[in-house]
């Protein structure tokens, strides 16, 4: 299953799973260094990083703003 971490409260992660259903974790469950935004897998009982599929959103998310931006 794939996961966006949404935010961290504390000790706690928000994270939002692809239906937009929140799901709060332990943060120290998370790799080291993950940051608010990163995408996440969980295979096996375990979260792994997604750098690939984190910068592809991140660089889609890039996008969309600023063709927000010229709209304005």
């Amino acid at each position: 299953m794939i996961y966006i971490i949404d935010r961290f409260e504390g000790s706690l992660a928000i994270l939002q799973d692809e239906q937009a259903h929140n799901h709060i974790v332990n943060r120290d469950v998370l790799p080291v260094n993950t940051i608010q935004g990163d995408i996440v897998k969980l295979e096996d009982g375990k979260f792994f990083r997604d750098p690939e599929e984190t910068a592809r959103r991140r660089t889609k998310m890039r996008s969309m703003e600023q063709l927000l931006k010229k709209r304005q």
